[in-house]
């Protein structure tokens, strides 16, 4: 039992994947905004995602308990009349899965969550996830093939799977558009504050940029690095780490001025006869205005007919390929032990406030250094 919560309301905010859940994250974590009369409370960790991997089918029943029981002794410490636990993570488990845990591991609170989703439009959201898929995976399809790949297996179809959520959870799950023009302020930090507090002025303090979208150039370099790095035999996990780190380094950098990926125009008839239903059905359900099927209308409008291929040779130069190649080689070749402590590292510097002020190891220092100089040779 959780006895009797100071915070009076939970809000589980769920994605969905590429809606901003990372620039939301990172502001609650530094606390970086203000509204006159209101606070919430959100954990010393960057984001939920091992309590939404305890609810997943294959999770052993002990870490379930586990993830609970810790968040239960944090509730019970909070004083705020709200508490926000945010994962993309939730996105994927059954509904009534997270009802039936709230009941049963925080019960006091079972009557008291609120359930908050973004959708990003059908076009978009697969360029999003495309370009995520290139530098987190080291994805070398192009994209016509993955935009004909995730069609055929019927992916990015929204309105059953947010239906079910609005079954189980009712009035309290709201599912917000991922659009500019329909954000609060036109930002989705601003908007989540403003939906989960309800009123008053939102003021987000400015901080850095989080998880930015990669330009052409910088796609081509991740998607080789993740090659090299792969075929050294590296950890998706480890691949995964080391190509955000690099990404985020670029995004701050001078080439992040460069130019982005965009829906080639050959696909966007495919992408109509796909998501024209799902987007009438989504609107239907959930939005005034029929925001999804005009964005899906107008995705011709930021479409291109310019060949955008992300291949190393038709974006980098030699020297920079080679360059790139021994540098990925270079760190393959570090020790399995100096690998784990750099992971080890990133990993409680992204997730934790204690991490986050911590000391690089001094064993970690150089896989540092030589993605510093990846960097660069991209930049140069």
């Amino acid at each position: 039992m959780t006895n009797i919560p100071h915070s009076k309301t939970l809000i589980f905010h769920i994605g969905d994947p590429k809606t901003g859940s990372s620039s939301i994250q990172q502001t609650l974590f530094d606390g970086n905004w203000s509204c006159p009369g209101h606070n919430l409370a959100y954990p010393n960790r960057l984001n939920a995602i091992p309590l939404a991997k305890s609810l997943y089918a294959d999770a052993p029943a002990p870490q379930r308990q586990h993830q609970f029981a810790e968040t239960a002794d944090w509730l019970r410490q909070q004083q705020e009349k709200t508490a926000v636990l945010s994962a993309e993570h939730f996105a994927f488990v059954a509904p009534e899965t997270l009802k039936d845990a709230v009941e049963q591991y925080l019960p006091d609170y079972a009557g008291r969550v609120r359930v908050i989703a973004y959708v990003r439009p059908h076009a978009a959201r697969m360029l999003s996830t495309y370009a995520q898929r290139v530098k987190t995976r080291g994805l070398q399809q192009d994209i016509s093939a993955f935009c004909k790949a995730q069609i055929r297996q019927e992916k990015f179809i929204y309105t059953p799977r947010f239906t079910a959520w609005r079954a189980v959870f009712g009035e309290a799950f709201t599912l917000r558009p991922f659009l500019r023009d329909t954000l609060y302020q036109g930002d989705v930090v601003a908007d989540f504050l403003h939906t989960a507090l309800g009123s008053g002025p939102i003021t987000i303090n400015a901080g850095p940029q989080v998880n930015e979208s990669p330009t052409l150039d910088h796609l081509a370099s991740l998607q080789l690095i993740q090659k090299v790095l792969r075929q050294a035999g590296l950890t998706r996990e480890l691949r995964h780490a080391l190509c955000i780190n690099l990404a985020d380094r670029l995004a701050r950098g001078p080439s992040a001025a460069g130019p982005r990926l965009k829906m080639p125009q050959s696909l966007i008839p495919l992408l109509h006869d796909a998501y024209q239903k799902d987007a009438a059905a989504l609107d239907a359900a959930f939005f005034e205005g029929a925001p999804m099927t005009k964005a899906l209308a107008a995705a011709a409008e930021s479409a291109t007919h310019t060949d955008q291929s992300i291949a190393a040779d038709s974006r980098l130069s030699p020297a920079q390929r080679q360059g790139l190649r021994q540098i990925s080689n270079r760190i393959s070749a570090q020790t399995p032990a100096d690998l784990e402590t750099w992971h080890r590292h990133y990993r409680q510097t992204k997730r934790t406030k204690a991490g986050a002020d911590a000391p690089q190891p001094d064993n970690a220092a150089g896989i540092s250094t030589l993605l510093a100089e990846a960097c660069a040779l991209i930049e140069s």
